[in-house]
C-alpha cells in the first residue's frame, strides 16, 4: 500500500488504533520523536464528497489529544492527479473541526497518484 510505504520512508513505524470508530488507512507513530501520521487513500471518493470532509474533520478533532500532549500530527490523503480540491478538503475539514492546519502541500508521485498533506498546528 502506497501510504504504508510513505509512512515507512518517513520513519512512522509503529501502527496504533486511532479511535473507537475512526478507521484511517494508516495511523502510525514515529519511534524517535513525538509525531503521529494519520492518512487515508481515496481511490473512489472525490474531494467534493461530504462524507470524506466529515471523516477528516473527525480525524482532526481527535488529533487534539495528541497535539495537546505535545505531538506533531500530520494528516495525509493519497489521491488521483490534481491538488486544489484536496487542499480545499483539508482546509474545510479543519474549519469544521475548529482546528488549525498548516497550508496543505501536494506532491505528484506519477501521472495517476498524488499525495496531499498538512501539519495540524493545534486549535
Amino acid at each position: 500500500m502506497l501510504l504504508g510505504d510513505v509512512a515507512d520512508l518517513a520513519g512512522y513505524l509503529i501502527e496504533i488504533p486511532y479511535g473507537e470508530d475512526l478507521l484511517p488507512d494508516v495511523v502510525r507513530l514515529h519511534p524517535h520523536r513525538p509525531s503521529l501520521l494519520v492518512a487515508d487513500a481515496k481511490d473512489t471518493e472525490t474531494a467534493a464528497c461530504e462524507a470524506t470532509r466529515r471523516r477528516f474533520a473527525r480525524y482532526l478533532r481527535h488529533s487534539r489529544r495528541w497535539t495537546t500532549a505535545g505531538f506533531d500530527v500530520t494528516v495525509a490523503i493519497s489521491h488521483g492527479p490534481g491538488s486544489g480540491p484536496w487542499d480545499a478538503l483539508i482546509l474545510a475539514a479543519a474549519r469544521d473541526a475548529r482546528s488549525t492546519v498548516a497550508l496543505p502541500l501536494t506532491i505528484h508521485l506519477d501521472e495517476l497518484t498524488a499525495l496531499t498533506w498538512a501539519g495540524v498546528t493545534g486549535d
